[in-house]
């Protein structure tokens, strides 16, 4: 399990949530980005250290977007996205992830 461990486990429920408002069973969502389906449950239960590529292919695939922020402007976005008045969907803003080299799994 990644060492933000409750950092994964929001933007897990983030990726089941998106891909059950959009219809898409785990194994279709597998199918859209290449990957087994496996990963897919793994991705969405938290479990696992998912790679940055898989992570990055299941948000595209659910039309979501990743953004890296440095941590010393982490504070600033997160004032701003609070203080948004948009009738989207807020953006959630997750703490540090550590994510591991791509050679590390599979």
């Amino acid at each position: 399990m990644p060492k933000n461990a409750n950092t994964w486990a929001r933007l897990a429920n983030e990726f089941r949530e998106e891909r059950k408002a959009l219809g898409l069973t785990q194994k279709e969502l597998a199918r859209r980005i290449g990957r087994p389906p496996p990963r897919v449950s793994e991705l969405e239960s938290g479990e696992g250290d998912p790679r940055i590529s898989t992570v990055i292919a299941a948000a595209s695939a659910l039309g979501m977007e990743l953004i890296a922020v440095p941590a010393a402007k982490a504070r600033e976005l997160r004032r701003l996205v609070g203080n948004s008045r948009t009738k989207t969907k807020p953006m959630t803003v997750f703490e540090e992830i550590s994510v591991p080299d791509e050679d590390e799994n599979d």
